[in-house]
């Protein structure tokens, strides 16, 4: 296991000397024994440094404000964790996390804003600063071979400056163009060059995961039928269930969902966004409304979904977000649990098309006895790590962070409607706290930096 210790940086006012000084007992505590000089390590960037043994404060680190320039990082008085190799001789001074994401920069406006993820990257900032290390946000753009051109927290505020390479980055770039972008599959290539960590890699299609997790026998019970969208198979799942879904392959945020609903002579159509939301379509002949459908999108885009009759509150469905993240020992565990309900007038749950938040197990135990909805919940937590592990295991890239969205019918029966590899950042953005997430996140940051 790796060994670090939280140390607080000092700045010696040497010029053109590579020194670092500290305490004998320190050194003793890191396994530096009587060095002369060694190598010191900063996200990707290492410097010979000299050694000198003083008795100053055992938990601080002096280190010449030219090792400080060479750097290019502000790290005076900064709490940040120190590991030493001793074979190699290496004192690396972390971690160096950099969120990357996309914003629109204006010129001249100050301070920048990280458009939905913004709260979040001040918490995993704030995080930092008492756990140790140094975060900064950067856009892909600003990724460069030997540097980085981001966003660093100065006594609380986001200044633009040069940066060195971190040690692993956040992705909550928005865009899945961006990320299907030749600039971006360069970038890729880049951090594997450089073997800088890189989580989580992609967006998830919604077909694949099904695909991934149907494999798994004992995991199809939890999971609506589904197929890729054709007429044949919307005209068989129309005369099979009362209630279907089309939904985008790589759609987010419950935007472009269309739910149709089986009446005695006709067909009630909603729509999630856009123009036609908020207002029941009917068609009398479901041949009709194919024909729009079919007009209007790439039908390859879509599949089709078993429409699972999902607990309600005042005729508002239910479903519940499990928030997941590999911990210290690179295991998944479970962050955060929230009930979402949907708007009055909306049949998705999400956030961010209006829904709302409650506290699972007190919405639970007003439609379960509370020995059932305890055990639905455990149930729920459960499934969504071996879901996570399954989904990790089986997708390209690294991953660290996963929201499962999960729903429960009348019976009891959890379905697993969808994994979100970029789950949406404005839970609780209303409440003054650092979120479970943002700490969860740091410490997997912390992991991946000093285990590679």
């Amino acid at each position: 296991m790796t060994r670090y210790t939280n140390i607080k940086i000092r700045v010696l006012p040497y010029e053109n000397k590579m020194v670092l000084e500290l305490n004998p007992a320190l050194a003793k505590h890191l396994l530096i024994t009587n060095e002369e000089s060694i190598l010191l390590s900063l996200g990707q960037k290492q410097l010979t440094i000299r050694i000198i043994y003083r008795q100053v404060d055992e938990k601080e680190l002096f280190i010449s404000q030219s090792v400080f320039d060479y750097f290019n990082i502000p790290l005076e008085g900064h709490l940040m964790l120190v590991n030493y190799i001793v074979q190699s001789k290496v004192l690396s001074l972390g971690p160096i996390i950099a969120i990357m994401t996309d914003f629109f920069e204006i010129a001249d406006q100050s301070p920048p804003h990280f458009r939905t993820i913004h709260q979040f990257c001040q918490e995993i900032n704030q995080t930092v600063d008492l756990l140790g290390g140094i975060t900064y946000v950067c856009h892909p753009k600003d990724i460069k071979e030997t540097e980085v051109l981001g966003y660093i927290n100065i006594e609380g505020e986001w200044k633009k400056q040069l940066l060195p390479l971190p040690d692993v980055i956040y992705n909550r770039v928005h865009s899945r163009k961006i990320e299907n972008s030749p600039s971006f599959k360069n970038l890729k290539n880049l951090l594997y060059k450089y073997a800088i960590p890189f989580f989580n890699e992609q967006f998830l299609s919604k077909k694949e995961v099904y695909e991934y997790l149907f494999d798994e026998t004992h995991l199809r019970t939890y999971l609506p039928e589904t197929e890729n969208y054709s007429k044949e198979q919307l005209l068989h799942f129309i005369q099979k269930y009362s209630s279907i879904f089309i939904k985008p392959v790589n759609g987010r945020q419950g935007k472009q969902i269309i739910h149709i609903r089986k009446n005695n002579d006709s067909y009630t159509v909603g729509y999630s966004s856009g123009k036609k939301a908020r207002t029941a379509h009917h068609f009398h002949h479901i041949e009709r409304f194919i024909s729009q459908f079919e007009k209007e999108h790439h039908t390859s885009n879509y599949i089709i979904q078993e429409g699972i009759p999902l607990i309600q509150l005042n005729k508002r469905p239910i479903d519940f977000r499990i928030l997941c993240h590999k911990n210290r020992q690179n295991i998944w565990k479970v962050t955060s649990t929230v009930a979402r309900i949907s708007n009055a007038e909306q049949f998705v749950s999400n956030l961010a098309q209006g829904g709302e938040m409650r506290k699972p197990l007190a919405l639970l135990t007003t439609l379960f006895d509370k020995t059932t909805a305890r055990q639905i919940l455990a149930l729920m937590k459960e499934i969504s790590i071996e879901l996570c592990t399954m989904i990790d295991q089986k997708t390209f890239g690294l991953y660290g962070e996963l929201g499962i969205d999960i729903g429960v019918d009348y019976e009891g029966q959890l379905w697993m409607i969808e994994a979100n590899s970029k789950p949406s950042k404005q839970m609780d953005s209303q409440f003054n706290q650092i979120r479970p997430s943002a700490r969860a996140l740091v410490e997997y940051c912390t992991f991946l930096a000093f285990s590679t």
